[in-house]
């Protein structure tokens, strides 16, 4: 059920809200979930939505969701499509898998590709040099 996803997008203002989501096999670090955090929380401003299995969001302590809860939504899953057609998003922090950036591009959002398997780096090279719709880590 996507309406509280999309109930807190709509009290963003436009283009505000910077999305994070890696897709359902790419499987982050501990360390690179700490360090995604970290640069999170030093962004005070910056509103989030991140999706994060469960199962990941143990890594994330009590204090990171205190501190980032007024600006930060983090869900164990959403629809992607809505989300990326939701005015509020600016910005997508994606795996860079294909279907994703498909979404990303009709729905005219630029993203930052952090690849973690497979083509997904391919796919990076192909968003930022070639399409110019976006850069990567």
């Amino acid at each position: 059920d996507d309406v509280p996803v999309l109930s807190w997008l709509d009290q963003k203002p436009p283009q505000s809200v910077v999305f994070i989501c890696f897709g359902t096999l790419a499987e982050n670090t501990l360390e690179q979930l700490q360090e995604l955090a970290s640069a999170l929380e030093e962004l005070t401003n910056q509103s989030f939505l991140w999706v994060l299995r469960p199962s990941q969001q143990s890594c994330l302590s009590e204090d990171f969701k205190r501190r980032t809860a007024a600006r930060g939504k983090i869900v164990p899953w959403c629809s992607q499509l809505q989300v990326l057609s939701h005015p509020s998003i600016g910005g997508f922090v994606t795996h860079c898998g294909w279907n994703s950036i498909l979404e990303s591009l009709s729905c005219g959002v630029p993203m930052l590709g952090w690849p973690c398997l497979g083509e997904q780096s391919l796919n990076s090279k192909y968003l930022a040099d070639v399409w110019k719709a976006g850069t990567r880590i």
